[in-house]
């Protein structure tokens, strides 16, 4: 655009521009000067297309996404030559990413987050928030994000060492209202208030959630992939759940279980014994899945619950499907 005089042109001539420029052409030009760049932000002012994808791994990332398209910027420390954006062949949408070498990666990712979002007016809709990858920095991002925006979408947490106190400060701190998944290594003492109204709570290492704590929760979907809850205490949630006093909501749980004593679970609860020939669908977020067999319990206002037994990787799962 350097020959072309881009400003000069009539509105509706630029606004087409714009429209048809991709997230990085965008960024570029917003860079040539400041009255360009407060044309795109007038441009994208309460009508933007794009959301904004935050992630903490190997690199600092910064995603714009709109339907299935993204573009990703990725900062790193490598000393090697800078690497060109590269445009994934063969993929049925636009799939590209560019490669920023910084010396100080944290602070141009706060930088490019913060710029990222004025420019396309979008809001950080999701965190993939490895805590292994720059420990020392954990807190001092956690507290960056908390100035971007009140709440988020989706919260991917991951640690193989354990962040217990880095993962309590970032859910004290931020929050989120619909999907959280945590895969890391969690204390069994680990003390802190999970959200409660979620469409969709994953966590791998749940020792740490007691019984009165699972009865406040109040989301769609949980999936607590170890447990320390007794057989008692999950005959005590089946309970609360079939005479409507908790998880008015709920729609799947799933909960590791002790296969030995897996029959005490349904102890003195009725319950109608399907038949193993039988396969039944439950979809839950456009994903189907097959139930074969099982038991149905029901709740005092007429919903039913199918409830199986799962083996996966050497563990137990109780899985119970709401219809």
């Amino acid at each position: 655009m350097g020959n072309v005089p881009f400003l000069l042109f009539p509105i509706l001539v630029i606004q087409e521009v714009l429209n048809i420029m991709t997230p990085f052409e965008l960024v570029n030009l917003s860079m040539s000067s400041k009255k360009t760049r407060n044309i795109i932000m007038h441009f994208f002012a309460g009508k933007s297309k794009y959301i904004l994808l935050i992630s903490v791994a190997e690199d600092y990332g910064v995603t714009l996404q709109n339907g299935w398209n993204e573009w990703q910027y990725l900062i790193n420390t490598e000393k090697s030559e800078e690497r060109k954006a590269n445009a994934l062949e063969g993929l049925p949408y636009t799939a590209e990413e560019t490669f920023k070498i910084s010396k100080n990666p944290m602070e141009d990712f706060f930088q490019l987050c913060g710029y990222i979002q004025t420019l396309f007016a979008c809001k950080i809709n999701a965190l993939h928030f490895e805590m292994d990858k720059f420990p020392l920095q954990n807190q001092t991002i956690i507290n960056f994000l908390k100035t971007r925006q009140n709440s988020f979408e989706c919260f991917e947490i991951y640690s193989e060492t354990g962040s217990d106190r880095d993962l309590k400060y970032l859910l004290e701190n931020l929050k989120t209202d619909r999907f959280l998944t945590v895969v890391s290594k969690i204390d069994d003492d680990f003390e802190v208030e999970l959200p409660e109204n979620l469409e969709d709570l994953s966590i791998r290492c749940a020792r740490f959630v007691k019984f009165e704590q699972l009865l406040r929760l109040k989301s769609q979907r949980i999936s607590l992939k170890s447990s320390s809850l007794t057989p008692r205490e999950i005959n005590a949630f089946l309970r609360s759940w079939m005479s409507a006093e908790s998880h008015s909501n709920l729609e799947f749980f799933m909960i590791a279980i002790n296969i030995e004593t897996a029959n005490e679970i349904l102890l003195d609860i009725p319950h109608e014994i399907e038949d193993e020939m039988e396969v039944r669908a439950f979809e839950y977020e456009n994903v189907i899945r097959h139930v074969r067999g099982g038991v149905t319990i029901k709740r005092i206002d007429g919903r039913s619950a199918r409830i199986v037994h799962h083996l996966h990787l050497n563990s137990t799962y109780m899985q119970m499907y709401i219809y």
